[in-house]
């Protein structure tokens, strides 16, 4: 990679175990709209980010919105 290009994606690792949950609720919920593993658990990560924000924003006061791209 070239100096100056910002890393746009980083890997994780997860249990097989989940990932194979992961593929029966898309092909078990294909109304949802998931087209992938990686669209499945992006949503999911975003979810619970919005979840614990809340969270935190309900304990401090700050009440904050969050716009995901």
């Amino acid at each position: 990679m070239k100096k100056g290009i910002e890393e746009r994606y980083r890997t994780v690792n997860l249990p097989i175990g989940l990932i194979d949950e992961v593929d029966r609720l898309i092909d078990v919920f294909e109304e949802h709209g998931y087209t992938s593993r990686a669209d499945f658990i992006k949503q999911a990560i975003r979810e619970k980010i919005l979840e614990l924000e809340a969270l935190e924003a309900n304990r401090s006061g700050n009440l904050k919105t969050r716009v995901f791209k």
